[in-house]
Protein backbone atom coordinates (compact mmCIF):
# COMPACT_ATOMS: atom_id res chain seq x y z
CA UNK A 1 0.00 0.00 0.00
CA UNK A 2 1.30 3.43 -0.89
CA UNK A 3 2.16 5.78 2.01
CA UNK A 4 -0.37 8.34 0.75
CA UNK A 5 -3.13 5.68 0.70
CA UNK A 6 -2.13 4.49 4.16
CA UNK A 7 -2.23 8.08 5.43
CA UNK A 8 -5.70 8.56 3.91
CA UNK A 9 -6.98 5.39 5.59
CA UNK A 10 -5.45 6.49 8.90
CA UNK A 11 -7.12 9.92 8.62
CA UNK A 12 -10.46 8.26 7.87
CA UNK A 13 -10.15 6.00 10.94
CA UNK A 14 -9.27 8.98 13.15
CA UNK A 15 -12.21 10.93 11.75
CA UNK A 16 -14.62 8.04 12.44
CA UNK A 17 -13.32 7.56 16.00
CA UNK A 18 -13.51 11.28 16.78
CA UNK A 19 -17.02 11.61 15.36
CA UNK A 20 -18.24 8.58 17.35
CA UNK A 21 -16.70 10.02 20.52
CA UNK A 22 -18.33 13.42 19.92
CA UNK A 23 -21.66 11.72 19.16
CA UNK A 24 -21.43 9.65 22.35
CA UNK A 25 -20.54 12.69 24.49
CA UNK A 26 -23.40 14.66 22.94
CA UNK A 27 -25.85 11.85 23.75
CA UNK A 28 -24.50 11.58 27.29
CA UNK A 29 -24.98 15.32 27.82
CA UNK A 30 -28.47 15.16 26.33
CA UNK A 31 -29.38 12.16 28.53
CA UNK A 32 -28.15 13.96 31.66
CA UNK A 33 -30.33 16.95 30.76
CA UNK A 34 -33.29 14.60 30.25
CA UNK A 35 -32.79 13.11 33.74
CA UNK A 36 -32.41 16.55 35.34
CA UNK A 37 -35.65 17.64 33.64
CA UNK A 38 -37.37 14.43 34.80
CA UNK A 39 -36.55 15.09 38.46
CA UNK A 40 -37.52 18.77 38.21
CA UNK A 41 -40.71 18.45 36.17
CA UNK A 42 -42.14 15.10 37.29
CA UNK A 43 -41.18 14.93 40.94
CA UNK A 44 -40.45 18.48 42.08
CA UNK A 45 -43.28 20.18 40.14
CA UNK A 46 -45.70 17.26 39.75
CA UNK A 47 -45.94 17.69 35.97
CA UNK A 48 -47.51 14.33 35.07
CA UNK A 49 -47.45 15.04 31.33
CA UNK A 50 -43.64 15.05 31.49
CA UNK A 51 -43.73 11.33 32.38
CA UNK A 52 -44.66 10.37 28.82
CA UNK A 53 -42.08 12.82 27.45
CA UNK A 54 -39.38 11.01 29.45
CA UNK A 55 -40.25 7.32 29.28
CA UNK A 56 -40.10 5.19 26.13
CA UNK A 57 -43.50 3.53 25.41
CA UNK A 58 -41.90 0.13 26.18
CA UNK A 59 -39.99 1.26 29.27
CA UNK A 60 -39.27 -1.05 32.19
CA UNK A 61 -39.38 0.34 35.72
CA UNK A 62 -40.48 -2.38 38.06
CA UNK A 63 -43.01 -5.08 37.43
CA UNK A 64 -46.07 -4.11 35.40
CA UNK A 65 -44.83 -0.60 34.64
CA UNK A 66 -47.10 1.60 32.55
CA UNK A 67 -46.81 5.32 31.98
CA UNK A 68 -50.39 5.85 33.22
CA UNK A 69 -49.75 3.77 36.35
CA UNK A 70 -46.56 5.67 37.06
CA UNK A 71 -48.38 8.99 36.69
CA UNK A 72 -50.90 7.82 39.31
CA UNK A 73 -48.05 6.76 41.59
CA UNK A 74 -46.36 10.16 41.31
CA UNK A 75 -49.65 11.96 42.01
CA UNK A 76 -50.31 9.72 45.02
CA UNK A 77 -46.87 10.27 46.55
CA UNK A 78 -47.07 14.02 45.97
CA UNK A 79 -50.51 14.07 47.64
CA UNK A 80 -49.01 12.40 50.72
CA UNK A 81 -45.94 14.69 50.64
CA UNK A 82 -47.06 18.01 49.09
CA UNK A 83 -43.60 19.55 49.54
CA UNK A 84 -41.84 16.53 47.98
CA UNK A 85 -38.49 17.39 46.38
CA UNK A 86 -35.63 15.49 44.80
CA UNK A 87 -32.12 16.94 44.98
CA UNK A 88 -29.47 15.54 42.64
CA UNK A 89 -26.28 15.05 44.64
CA UNK A 90 -24.24 13.47 41.87
CA UNK A 91 -24.96 12.65 38.23
CA UNK A 92 -22.90 11.18 35.43
CA UNK A 93 -23.37 9.36 32.15
CA UNK A 94 -21.56 6.64 30.34
CA UNK A 95 -22.76 5.43 26.98
CA UNK A 96 -26.55 5.22 27.07
CA UNK A 97 -26.78 5.15 30.90
CA UNK A 98 -27.18 7.95 33.41
CA UNK A 99 -26.51 7.30 37.09
CA UNK A 100 -27.80 9.61 39.84
CA UNK A 101 -27.32 9.82 43.55
CA UNK A 102 -30.33 11.72 44.87
CA UNK A 103 -32.01 12.72 48.11
CA UNK A 104 -35.81 12.60 48.38
CA UNK A 105 -37.33 14.94 50.98
CA UNK A 106 -40.81 15.83 52.05
CA UNK A 107 -43.22 16.19 54.95
CA UNK A 108 -46.15 13.81 55.40
CA UNK A 109 -48.96 16.38 55.65
CA UNK A 110 -51.23 15.15 52.84
CA UNK A 111 -53.24 11.98 52.33
CA UNK A 112 -52.83 8.70 54.19
CA UNK A 113 -49.74 6.68 53.44
CA UNK A 114 -48.98 3.18 54.67
CA UNK A 115 -52.47 3.26 56.26
CA UNK A 116 -51.36 6.20 58.43
CA UNK A 117 -53.06 9.55 58.72
CA UNK A 118 -50.74 12.48 57.97
CA UNK A 119 -48.10 12.46 60.68
CA UNK A 120 -46.41 15.80 59.92
CA UNK A 121 -43.04 14.07 59.90
CA UNK A 122 -40.26 15.32 57.62
CA UNK A 123 -38.27 12.64 55.84
CA UNK A 124 -35.00 12.53 53.93
CA UNK A 125 -34.21 9.36 52.00
CA UNK A 126 -31.15 8.82 49.81
CA UNK A 127 -31.47 6.93 46.55
CA UNK A 128 -29.57 5.69 43.54
CA UNK A 129 -31.15 5.63 40.09
CA UNK A 130 -29.84 4.18 36.84
CA UNK A 131 -31.54 5.27 33.62
CA UNK A 132 -30.92 3.54 30.28
CA UNK A 133 -31.81 5.46 27.11
CA UNK A 134 -32.95 4.33 23.68
CA UNK A 135 -34.19 6.55 20.86
CA UNK A 136 -33.92 9.65 23.10
CA UNK A 137 -36.16 8.27 25.88
CA UNK A 138 -35.68 6.25 29.05
CA UNK A 139 -36.18 2.55 28.20
CA UNK A 140 -35.20 1.22 31.66
CA UNK A 141 -35.14 2.82 35.10
CA UNK A 142 -33.69 1.09 38.15
CA UNK A 143 -34.36 2.73 41.51
CA UNK A 144 -32.91 1.85 44.89
CA UNK A 145 -33.83 3.69 48.09
CA UNK A 146 -34.13 2.71 51.73
CA UNK A 147 -37.91 2.56 51.99
CA UNK A 148 -37.67 0.94 55.44
CA UNK A 149 -35.84 4.06 56.63
CA UNK A 150 -38.66 6.16 55.13
CA UNK A 151 -41.24 4.27 57.19
CA UNK A 152 -39.14 4.54 60.35
CA UNK A 153 -38.57 8.31 59.83
CA UNK A 154 -42.34 8.70 59.55
CA UNK A 155 -42.60 7.13 63.00
CA UNK A 156 -44.64 4.16 61.86
CA UNK A 157 -44.43 1.17 64.16
CA UNK A 158 -43.98 -2.03 62.21
CA UNK A 159 -45.49 -5.24 63.49
CA UNK A 160 -44.68 -8.48 61.75
CA UNK A 161 -47.56 -10.45 60.33
CA UNK A 162 -47.45 -14.07 61.43
CA UNK A 163 -47.18 -16.54 58.57
CA UNK A 164 -50.39 -18.27 57.54
CA UNK A 165 -50.88 -21.49 59.42
CA UNK A 166 -51.49 -24.37 57.09
CA UNK A 167 -53.21 -27.42 58.43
Amino acid sequence: MKPSTLLSVFRLIVLVVLSRTAYSQNNETQNIKMVETYWTEVWNKGNLLAVSDFYHPHAKHGEGFTIEGFQKNVASQREAFPDFKVVINEIFATGNKVVCEVTHTGTHTGRKMFKQEPLGKAVSVPGIDIFTFKDGKCIQHQHVADHLDLVLQMGIQLTPTPPDKKE
